[in-house]
């Protein structure tokens, strides 16, 4: 499951070097571990089906993993960091000018 969702993943990311694949990989992988452990403890608890507990980490990867393949093989970008780089200084903007704003009103 994994190589399923790291291969497209990496013939997708072609900024940043070595920095920032390694850790959208090293995220994607502890999501993956954290949701494995979580159904394999709802499980053995018997909150939930085993077989469910066991399977539930690739149930949820299989959407990202069929998603990022079909965006490799039309050789899309997935991850424009520079897209959400702009969007968050447009917020910080947009907060500074309403704290500007409230001042002005108050004095």
């Amino acid at each position: 499951m994994l190589f399923f969702v790291g291969a497209p993943l990496g013939a997708i990311i072609r900024k940043g070097g070595m920095g920032l694949p390694t850790v959208i990989s090293i995220v994607l992988f502890l999501m993956y571990y954290i949701i494995s452990i979580t159904g394999e403890k709802y499980g053995k608890e018997g909150a939930a089906d085993p077989t469910l507990g066991m399977w539930v980490a690739t149930i949820v990867f299989i959407p990202l993993g069929v998603y990022l393949t079909i965006q490799a093989s039309k050789d899309r970008v997935v991850f424009n960091i520079d897209k959400y780089i702009v969007a968050v200084q447009n917020a910080i903007n947009r907060f500074m000018a309403f704290r500007r704003y409230r001042k002005m009103k108050r004095s």
